[in-house]
């Protein structure tokens, strides 16, 4: 089946031909075994297995009689029961974890494999709720739908969101996400996830078992690598859907996306007030000024200049070299 509802039956632990039957459960009154088999697709000698687990987990109902019918408790009672259960053990995980853990003095890796759809799915949704000031994105339409109440509701908190989308547009499903600068292109192109400039998942497809890969990386130079590559592979060559009327109070890390959202958005000779954090000869520094220029020389670089008062500061990225200022994050006040 592979719809919203099945996916987030999914999420609360229940297999694949679980959740088909309890998707045609919720979505009919009641069904005899044979109509089960004929809706959900799982096979025949499957269902009544499968039926009796629900029944366990107390989430289906059995008419009694010879002809068995068979329909789906209320989700909000059945599933609320889980949910109880799952914040109970993981109460109980947490205690012992807080009392037997021991800390290794060795560095962490900033690489991990994470396989499998479901994982991949919950890690970026994770990211996305712990998002504090951006978030960059591209991927399927599939995939965005997936992703579609985190991004919402990262929106509706103030974090700037940047979205590419593919192979083509759905006006219906993007107008959900009013307030992000979004992207479309034709064609397929890598799925990718960086929040804050501070982690990334890159999508690395399906092998030959059918399993899905990522990587998640922490590692901050390899995060710029990402980012650049994120820019020049698929934000660059992907056409403007639409953009916020206005940047104010939104945040960013990463310059390129900052130096196109302004070109999108405001006269930048106007002036544009800002507060940027950042470096300035290997000392952090703070300014509030004026952002009256951007300057992009593609391949090479994104810079904006700064004035305050009577001196005016060209400011990079993070791993900038030639700019006065390194940024950190830059918050847009006007």
């Amino acid at each position: 089946m592979g719809s919203e509802l099945f996916d987030i039956l999914k999420d609360f632990g229940l297999t694949d031909y679980e959740s088909r039957v309890m998707e045609s459960l919720l979505l009919n009154d009641s069904l005899t075994p044979g109509e089960i088999v004929s809706i959900s697709g799982i096979p025949q000698p499957r269902v009544y297995d499968v039926l009796g687990k629900l029944k366990e987990k107390g989430m289906v109902d059995e008419s009694p009689g010879k002809k068995k019918m068979y329909r789906a408790r209320d989700i909000e009672a059945s599933l609320g029961m889980r949910v109880k259960e799952l914040n109970t053990s993981i109460g109980r995980i947490k205690k012992i974890v807080q009392k037997t853990r021991t800390v290794n003095s060795s560095s962490k890796p900033y690489l991990w494999l994470m396989e499998t759809e479901r994982v991949i799915i919950n890690e970026m949704r994770k990211r996305i709720d712990g998002a504090r000031d951006e978030i960059i994105i591209s991927c399927s339409k599939t995939r965005l739908i997936r992703m579609r109440e985190k991004l919402i509701n990262a929106i509706s908190r103030g974090v700037t969101v940047a979205i590419v989308i593919f192979p083509e547009p759905d006006k219906k499903l993007l107008d959900d996400f009013r307030g992000a600068i979004i992207k479309v292109r034709n064609g397929m192109t890598s799925e990718v996830l960086i929040t804050d400039r501070s982690m990334a998942i890159i999508s690395v497809g399906k092998t030959m078992e059918m399993k899905d890969y990522a990587l998640l990386n922490e590692e901050d130079e390899i995060i710029h690598i990402t980012g650049y590559f994120f820019y020049h592979t698929i934000w660059e060559p992907s056409s403007i859907y639409s953009a916020p009327e206005t940047l104010s109070k939104h945040t960013f890390r990463t310059t390129w996306l900052l130096c196109d959202a302004l070109n999108m958005t405001y006269r930048v000779s106007d002036g544009i007030r800002c507060r940027l954090s950042g470096w300035r000869n290997g000392k952090e520094i703070t300014v509030n000024g004026i952002i009256n220029r951007v300057e992009i020389v593609n391949g090479l670089k994104h810079s904006i200049y700064i004035q305050t008062g009577k001196k005016t500061y060209s400011v990079g990225g993070k791993t900038a070299r030639e700019e006065d200022i390194a940024m950190k994050k830059i918050e847009i006040l006007s």
